[in-house]
């Protein structure tokens, strides 16, 4: 089930980003005030994404809950999964696609890897991955080689 919910979403976010709403997402994050010049109401659009995300939110937590057969708060509202949650984005590479999928998988692999080997000193390691990759990756592993891409082709085009 997870993995049927994490390709509808990743399918959700591929269709959205190449149709009018995605473009409409893209100018209010990048400039609001320029996309109201353009006739993007930016009030309707942050309403949309809202109510998109609460959705696919309140789907992944009912299959979170299927999983853990019971609901607990302080199991629910952990700060470390909340936390968890957030890297995996950062990570990967926010306003990506797959940012946070390569995010999600490495921050996960390496939480278990570093539990399992370093034992005491997991927190501290996985602490320092965090840190290097927010550091001299400022977009994520996936946001900055997409940049680099997109800067090359635009001088490309500059020079010809």
């Amino acid at each position: 089930m997870a993995l049927a919910f994490a390709a509808l979403t990743v399918l959700t976010v591929i269709a959205m980003s190449r149709n009018k709403f995605g473009y409409q997402l893209r100018a209010v994050r990048e400039d609001e005030d320029s996309a109201m010049a353009s006739g993007i109401n930016p009030t309707t659009v942050k309403l949309k994404a809202f109510m998109l995300s609460g959705a696919l939110t309140a789907l992944g937590g009912g299959i979170y809950a299927i999983f853990l057969s019971f609901l607990e708060p302080h199991v629910i509202f952990y700060l470390l999964l909340s936390v968890q949650i957030a890297l995996t984005a950062i990570i990967g590479g926010r306003g990506t696609i797959w940012g946070p999928c390569v995010g999600a998988l490495l921050v996960v692999g390496s939480g278990e890897v570093f539990r399992t080997t370093f034992a005491e000193a997991n927190m501290l390691i996985y602490g320092l991955l965090i840190m290097l990759v927010v550091m001299f990756l400022p977009r994520g592993i996936v946001g900055e080689p997409a940049r680099y891409l997109i800067r090359r082709a635009y001088a490309k085009r500059a020079q010809s």
